[in-house]
């Protein structure tokens, strides 16, 4: 479902932020605890989504209509601004050129001498 999606609002849990990043699409987050509050503003970082910790949008004298608003407004600008997309593409790229399972069992049932001599890289 998320390849058909021009834009993903989730919490910042890794599972999201990685399906959404394998997808190619540009993720608004908000993010109530601190894991998730990392994985935000990494997002944010890479320019291929836009972090709010959960916080900003909670207590007085916000209103869950004023919350909603600037929801509203930070996922109009995630999908106004093209170079949100082609962030998020740029992310897809980088996570899809990443080693998969496979290549860590032969890492982990390799023998130590053969460990020895492969660089320390995945």
């Amino acid at each position: 479902m998320l390849p058909g999606c021009r834009a993903v609002l989730h919490q910042g849990g890794g599972s999201a932020v990685l399906a959404a990043a394998v997808a190619g699409v540009p993720q608004l987050i908000v993010a109530p605890r601190p894991e998730q509050q990392l994985n935000g503003a990494r997002v944010a970082l890479t320019g291929a989504g836009a972090y709010t910790p959960a916080a900003l949008l909670d207590g007085a004298p916000r209103t869950a209509r004023a919350a909603g608003a600037q929801l509203a407004r930070d996922l109009f600008a995630l999908l106004e601004q093209p170079s949100y997309v082609v962030a998020a593409r740029a992310l897809r790229e980088e996570a899809r050129s990443m080693p998969g399972p496979e290549a860590a069992v032969v890492r982990l049932t390799a023998r130590p001498e053969d460990t020895r001599k492969a660089p320390h890289r995945w």
